[in-house]
C-alpha cells in the first residue's frame, strides 16, 4: 500500500523500490508488484527495463490476473520504440491466450494499425473488419471503421467501402455525424456531474440511435443517472443492456451495480445471475470478493444452502474479509449447515460469530446456538444459551423475544407450564412486532388447550423472577 501511495504521488523511484521488496518476498501480490513496477519504469522512460519486468511477470505468473495487462503494456512499449514486429507478437499472444480479456478489442485494433502502417493493407482490412464485426457500436469499432475508410480511399476502392459500410448498421456517415453530436452533448453534461440535464439527452440519443456508435456508453451513463434519480428498474434495464453486449470496459462495473440494485430490490435470482457474471469478469480482487459475497447471500436467500455454505467456506479461506464480513459469512455458513442437518458444523460457525460480534449478527448466532441445544433435547444448555441472548444482546428486541419464545418451548418440554405461560404472556404484552406476538399468542393458545391453568407445579422461579420483555 505504501508503494501504491508513492505511485499515486508520482514518487516513482520510491514506489519502484517498495514494489521490488514485495517482489522479493514472493508473496501473493508479487505479480501485482511486478506489474506496478513496470508502470513506474515506463513513466520514467526506462522502456527496456519495463519490457523486461513485464516479460518476467508473464513467464513467472502465466495465470496471473495481470498477465493480459502485461502483454498489452508490452505491446504498447514495443510500439513506443518502433519495434512493430515485437509489438505484434505481444498483441497476438494476448488475443490467443486471453480471448475474454477486455484488452482483446484494443489489441486487435493495434494489430490492424501495425499492418496498416507497414503497408499490409489486406491483413489490416481483415483485422479491422473483425473489430467491427465482433465489437459493434464500440469506440474501437468506430476507429477501425475510420481506418477501413482510409484504406479503401488510399486503394481507390471507394465503392467497395460504400458497399461494405452499407452492411454495417452504424456506418452511415451522415448519420454517424449526427450520432456523435447527439451523444457528445449529453456526455458533456454527464462528465460535469449534471445528471439532471444529461439524462434527457441520453434518452433522446438512444431513441434516435438505438444501435448507435455510442449506444454502449449511453446506456451505461444513463443507468448511472437513473440510479442516482432512484429509477432503479430503468437503471437495471440499462445495465443489463451493457452486460448483454460483448465484453467491454463497462461490463464489470455494470454487473456489479446491477447486482447491487437487484439484491436491494430482493430479486434474488436475478441478482445471482449478475453476481455470477461479475465473478466471470472480475479483474480485481475487490470485485471478485463482491461477486462471491453476492453469490453466497443470494443462494442463502434462495434456500440453496449447499451452494451458500460452499461459497462461504471459500470466502473464509481467504485473508481479506473485514471483521463484519467475516461474521456475516460465518453466520450464513452456520445457517446453511443447520438447514442441511449439520448442527455441529453450524454450532462451530455460530460460536465464531458470537466471539466477534456484539451486534445483530451476534444476537442471531447466539439464538441459533440455543436452538441447536433445544433440538438436541439438551434443555439445560438451551436455557443457558437463551439467557446469554437476553444478557449479552439485550438491545436486540427481535432476537430477545425470539429467544424467550424458544424458552417457553423449553419450559413446556420440562413440564414448567407456569413459566411457559408467563414467558409468552410477557411477549404478548410488551413486544410490538406483530410476527412474534402472533407466534406467542398461537403457542399460548396451544398451552391453554393442553394444560389446565392450575398447573404451575415445577416452577423454579419465584414471582420476583418472572420474565419480562421490555
Amino acid at each position: 500500500r505504501l508503494a501504491d501511495c508513492n505511485f499515486m504521488q508520482k514518487n516513482y523511484a520510491e514506489a519502484s523500490r517498495l514494489y521490488e521488496q514485495v517482489i522479493a518476498s514472493r508473496g501473493a501480490d508479487s505479480d501485482y508488484a511486478l506489474y506496478q513496477k513496470s508502470l513506474c519504469l515506463g513513466v520514467t522512460n526506462n522502456t527496456s527495463q519495463k519490457i523486461s519486468s513485464l516479460q518476467k511477470l508473464v513467464s513467472t505468473y502465466p495465470k496471473s490476473n495481470y498477465a493480459d495487462d502485461a502483454l498489452f503494456e508490452m505491446g504498447q512499449a514495443y510500439l513506443s520504440i518502433q519495434q512493430n514486429d515485437q509489438a505484434l507478437k505481444q498483441f497476438q499472444q494476448l488475443i490467443s491466450e486471453f480471448p475474454h480479456s477486455s484488452f482483446v478489442k484494443r489489441s486487435l485494433l493495434n494489430t490492424g494499425l501495425i499492418y496498416y502502417n507497414t503497408n499490409r493493407n489486406q491483413q489490416a482490412l481483415e483485422t479491422f473488419k473483425k473489430v467491427v464485426k465482433d465489437y459493434p457500436a464500440t469506440a474501437e469499432s468506430r476507429e477501425a471503421l475510420a481506418v477501413i475508410k482510409s484504406i479503401y480511399v488510399d486503394m481507390n476502392r471507394v465503392d467497395e467501402f460504400v458497399n461494405y459500410a452499407g452492411e454495417v448498421p452504424f456506418a452511415n456517415i451522415s448519420r454517424t455525424e449526427q450520432d456523435s453530436l447527439s451523444f457528445t452533448a449529453a456526455e458533456a453534461r454527464y462528465m460535469n456531474n449534471d445528471c439532471e440535464k444529461a439524462l434527457p439527452g441520453f434518452k433522446t440519443y438512444l431513441e434516435k440511435f438505438p444501435d448507435g456508435i455510442f449506444a454502449l456508453n449511453a446506456h451505461y451513463y444513463k443507468a448511472d443517472c437513473e440510479s442516482r434519480a432512484g429509477n432503479y428498474n430503468e437503471a437495471i434495464e440499462d445495465y443489463q443492456y451493457v452486460t448483454g453486449r460483448p465484453r467491454n470496459r463497462f461490463t464489470e462495473n455494470a454487473a456489479l451495480k446491477a447486482a447491487g440494485l437487484l439484491y436491494r430490490m430482493e430479486s434474488w435470482a436475478e441478482a445471482l445471475k449478475m453476481y455470477n457474471l461479475l465473478g466471470e469478469n472480475a479483474e480485481n480482487d475487490a470485485n471478485m470478493q463482491a461477486a462471491m459475497l453476492g453469490q453466497m447471500r443470494c443462494n442463502a436467500r434462495l434456500g440453496n444452502n449447499g451452494v451458500a455454505m460452499q461459497m462461504g467456506q471459500r470466502l473464509l479461506q481467504g485473508e481479506k474479509l473485514s471483521a463484519d464480513l467475516m461474521a456475516e459469512t460465518q453466520l450464513i455458513v452456520g445457517n446453511a449447515a443447520f438447514a442441511l442437518g449439520k448442527p455441529d458444523m453450524a454450532g462451530e460457525a455460530f460460536s465464531e460469530v458470537v466471539k466477534s460480534s456484539q451486534g445483530a449478527l451476534g444476537a442471531e448466532a447466539q439464538y441459533q446456538l440455543a436452538l441447536i441445544e433445544y433440538q438436541k433435547a439438551d434443555y439445560i444448555n438451551a436455557e443457558k444459551q437463551v439467557f446469554k441472548v437476553t444478557s449479552d444482546y439485550a438491545s436486540y428486541d427481535y432476537w430477545v423475544a425470539k429467544a424467550f419464545i424458544l424458552l417457553s418451548d423449553v419450559y413446556v418440554k420440562t413440564g414448567n407450564i407456569f413459566q411457559a405461560r408467563q414467558t409468552l404472556q410477557s411477549i404478548i404484552d410488551n413486544y410490538e412486532g406483530e410476527d412474534l406476538r402472533n407466534e406467542a399468542i398461537s403457542k399460548l393458545q396451544v398451552i391453554e388447550r393442553n394444560h389446565k391453568p392450575a398447573e404451575s407445579a415445577g416452577s423454579k422461579f419465584d414471582d420476583d423472577d418472572d420474565i419480562m420483555i421490555r
